[in-house]
């Protein structure tokens, strides 16, 4: 009788951790789903001839371009790996021809800096900068956009990414996927534009998201601060 209760207390704790490590994993994908906003660079082409230092080699190109076609992106982000494959928002309406692009399936992918000189990320679980305002704006072609401002933190960490990355190419991400990739043409600091093919109500929808959250988040594409940083062209 002992042992039969002994084996019960068992596997009751055992159920019991198992449904805590599902709560954890869950509220995880919860917070990765939320909306947010992180920032790599973009390498380029071997021997584009652009964005130096940020060049690939052929042997790098070839073994990525065959990860992508055979075992397809890395689902959950290996900190091991140089470049990471992210897919492609359908709405990026900017992207240079000389950027890796992939196609797996009926989805298109961009490989992408995994390297902390590289990117400016966060956890949303604990997030160290963030988005502290958030507001309607038009584009340089009359488009809707948000224009929104970081926190300090958030507005040192960019001024070192993009100060340090003059020329290169800063993909906007929000939940994994890239909404655009501009040029670095000077320093961005604690504000910018993010702009791209959405509508008014998918403005606004934005606009809540960055409110009601306490944590980098975005649902559209492009970051832009004039004059600082100006678009790609679209390929």
């Amino acid at each position: 009788m002992k042992s039969h209760k002994a084996l019960v207390a068992i596997m009751a704790a055992i159920i019991i951790s198992a449904v805590i490590v599902l709560i954890v994993m869950i509220r995880s994908d919860k917070h990765r789903d939320a909306g947010v906003l992180e920032f790599r660079i973009a390498p380029t082409l071997p021997g584009s001839g652009s964005a130096i230092g940020t060049e690939l080699t052929e042997t790098e190109y070839e073994t990525y371009m065959s990860q992508l076609a055979g075992q397809g992106p890395t689902t959950r982000p290996n900190q091991d790996e140089k470049y990471l494959w992210f897919p492609i928002r359908n709405t990026c309406r900017m992207l240079a021809p000389n950027l890796i692009v992939g196609k797996r399936g009926d989805k298109k992918y961009i490989l992408l800096f995994n390297q902390p000189e590289y990117t400016m990320l966060n956890d949303p679980r604990n997030p160290s900068w963030s988005v502290s305002s958030a507001h309607p704006e038009r584009d340089e072609r009359g488009k809707p956009s948000v224009y929104f401002n970081l926190d300090e933190r958030g507005a040192r960490l960019m001024a070192l990414l993009t100060g340090a990355h003059k020329g290169h190419f800063l993909a906007i991400l929000v939940s994994d996927e890239v909404y655009s990739a501009p040029v670095l043409r000077s320093t961005i600091y604690n504000s910018g534009v993010i702009g791209g093919n959405f509508t008014v109500a998918e403005v606004d929808k934005l606009i809540r998201t960055l409110e009601d959250r306490s944590l980098p988040s975005s649902n559209q594409a492009g970051l832009r601060k004039t004059p600082t940083s100006s678009p790609a062209p679209t390929n």
